[in-house]
């Protein structure tokens, strides 16, 4: 495992390693690949993360246009702003969840049965002081450095943004009346 801060204490301080063998990353390569061009069709142009064509740059601009824009007009009422923080976001990322997703999407069957074998195929052994012990099975969440991961990752968080888009829209649903 690697360290994620100067001292680690817990086990949530250390980051697994992926030993995948290459016909796994062979697979995972071409998915995300796939998956990769179809993205900027499916999720929404607010989305920029991992998206073909899209840059965060723009994000960030839009986001300091919108503080400036909203600190010029003095008669509008104060404003609050939701940075969400997404703790643990790839290792916390419901299979069943995923699984869901992809097919409301309307993904193929056999991609989406490919997608899921890569993503719920996950075993994990701890080495203590050198020796490694019994293996167990993973219950959740994507890999680090799966070059799958991040599109995976990408749809969920679109799945977020669509229900509050939809929440926004609902007449009996009111944000806080500062935002």
């Amino acid at each position: 495992m690697i360290p994620k801060s100067d001292r680690p204490s817990l086990v949530g301080d250390y980051r697994p390693i992926a030993c995948c063998n290459v016909t796994y990353k062979v697979i995972s390569k071409i998915l995300a690949s796939r998956l990769a061009s179809t993205l900027g069709k499916i999720v929404d142009q607010a989305q920029s993360a991992f998206v073909e064509g899209r840059s965060m740059v723009e994000n960030i601009h839009l986001a300091q246009e919108k503080f400036e824009k909203i600190h010029r007009i003095k008669k509008v009422s104060p404003r609050c702003i939701l940075k969400i923080d997404l703790q643990k976001a790839f290792d916390s990322v419901s299979w069943g969840f995923l699984k869901s997703i992809l097919e409301g999407l309307n993904f193929l069957g056999k991609f989406v049965s490919w997608v899921m074998e890569c993503v719920t195929t996950t075993s994990y052994s701890i080495s203590l002081n050198g020796s490694l012990h019994d293996m167990f099975e993973g219950k959740r969440g994507l890999r680090q450095g799966d070059p799958l991961s991040p599109f995976l990752f990408v749809l969920c968080i679109e799945y977020l943004s669509r229900s509050l888009n939809i929440a926004m829209s609902n007449p009996d649903f009111n944000f806080h009346p500062r935002c």
